[in-house]
């Protein structure tokens, strides 16, 4: 079932207003368009997607290839990549810390059971950049909370899609600056991640990798100029430290870094 008018709202510019009801019911469950333009979250819902998408695979209310709706979009955007968002309203209702580490863990346990369920594999990751559009998108919708928990379960699944650079040319620490609400904890957890999966050369090349949408600055560069050069230092000194068992070759990434052109140093 989809709920369908025949025509689109037209606002009061004369611009056409994205209907509810233009959408499957499995699409709404995760949010919500309440608060045009904002998006909101449904975590009274989300936990209802599994058996929603099981139930519509069980009686074959989608082609195979929908997987039971998830794979439905909206405005270019899946189930599987709306269950990366964290809520847009925190400028409507001054949401705290606490509300978006709700989020972070209710969305986290329905991302858990579909992968259950076969539902979520894991070449959805970088098929569907889930975690290019948590790292970019994350902070830009709830501003200053970075998604630690569906980070850590992405990056855990898929290590290799840390390095991965986007369709839109910009690796994850480039994307997590692109936020306005990036914070010096998401540099921790992104760099942290980076020296754990791979501490001989990408991990250290991702401080120095130049993306789209950057003017060309590194995210080290960006970073410091945010947070100040002592404090991003001291962020990835203690990474290091806390690595220092791991096979860390810090001269030969650099000296890698030194011949490849996306990489300033």
């Amino acid at each position: 079932m989809c709920w369908d008018d025949d025509e689109d709202e037209i606002d009061e510019e004369g611009g056409i207003v994205h209907l509810v009801e233009d959408l499957y019911p499995i699409q709404l469950l995760g949010f919500t368009y309440r608060n045009r333009p904002e998006v909101q979250c449904n975590w009274k819902t989300v936990s209802f997607i599994p058996l929603v998408a099981r139930l519509s695979k069980e009686f074959g209310l989608f082609e195979v290839e929908a997987r039971g709706g998830l794979l439905c979009e909206d405005n270019g955007r899946n189930v599987l990549q709306n269950l990366i968002f964290s809520d847009g309203s925190e400028r409507l209702y001054n949401y705290d810390d606490k509300h978006y580490e709700s989020i972070d863990g209710k969305y986290l346990q329905v991302l858990i059971q579909l992968r259950q369920m076969d539902l979520l594999k894991k070449e959805d990751i970088q098929r569907y950049e889930l975690l290019d559009r948590l790292c970019g998108h994350s902070c830009y919708f709830a501003e200053s909370y970075f998604a630690e928990k569906r980070f850590q379960f992405l990056v855990e699944w898929d290590p290799s899609a840390l390095t991965r650079i986007s369709d839109r040319g910009w690796p994850h620490l480039n994307s997590a600056i692109y936020p306005f609400g990036a914070t010096i904890r998401t540099f921790q957890l992104i760099f942290d991640a980076g020296i754990k999966y791979f501490p001989k050369q990408k991990g250290i090349h991702m401080l120095f990798r130049q993306g789209i949408g950057t003017n060309g600055k590194t995210p080290f560069q960006i970073f410091c100029e945010d947070f100040g050069y002592e404090q991003v230092m001291k962020v990835i000194e203690e990474t290091l430290i806390r690595y220092s068992d791991t096979p860390i070759n810090i001269v030969d990434a650099l000296i890698t870094a030194a011949i490849d052109e996306n990489v300033h140093l």
